[in-house]
């Protein structure tokens, strides 16, 4: 028999992600398509690869404004600028715009290959589970995503994350999130204060 070595497929080598050691030196950012609600239809995402905090937000288009103004306004003005921004070859990500935030603010841009997305695994990951979340929250009413989705949030924050031990709130804030359901409402002293 003869082998055609055009048929014969070369996979390099995957190599795991180099997990930082400090918050927001290294985040993964990403889009996500779910049903139009009130104009918005995209979700973004951005997740930092330490503490597994992330940010999210509804957008109405995918441009690389929309994209970048998120980074900015719900990454960089309350988490700093990060080193590392991983994120795939979409057009809202690889752009003049965003390379131009990067230079400013000396973030180094890693773009995954094409129809590769575990190679930004973390925000992949992330996206199902808040995909998930609406589904269990909603059931079949998706209208209402947009209105939960800083609630899903909430709730990934203050979990305890399987690969630090730690909820990404503890890991950010060095303290565990009051909670509603600790909250003691009938506790006459709290009003008074």
């Amino acid at each position: 028999q003869k082998v055609n070595t055009a048929t014969l497929k070369v996979i390099p080598e995957l190599k795991s992600v180099e997990v930082p050691q400090q918050v927001f030196k290294q985040i993964g950012v990403d889009l996500m398509t779910l049903p139009e609600v009130s104009g918005y239809k995209y979700v973004v995402v951005a997740i930092d690869y330490f503490s597994k905090w992330s940010e999210a937000k509804p957008l109405r288009d995918k441009t690389a404004v929309s994209v970048a103004k998120f980074i900015y306004d719900d990454v960089i003005c309350r988490h700093g600028c990060p080193k590392i921004q991983i994120s795939d070859q979409g057009r809202e990500f690889v752009n003049s715009l965003n390379n131009e935030l990067s230079r400013l603010t000396g973030t180094q841009q890693r773009v995954t290959s094409a129809y590769h997305p575990q190679a930004n695994g973390l925000v992949e990951r992330q996206n199902r589970t808040i995909k998930n979340c609406m589904l269990k929250v909603l059931q079949n009413n998706v209208q209402k995503w947009p209105s939960i989705l800083q609630g899903i949030l909430f709730a990934h924050r203050t979990a305890k994350h399987f690969s630090t031990g730690y909820s990404p709130f503890k890991i950010l804030y060095q303290r565990e999130a009051i909670l509603p359901v600790d909250i003691n409402h009938n506790d006459s002293s709290a009003s008074s204060e």
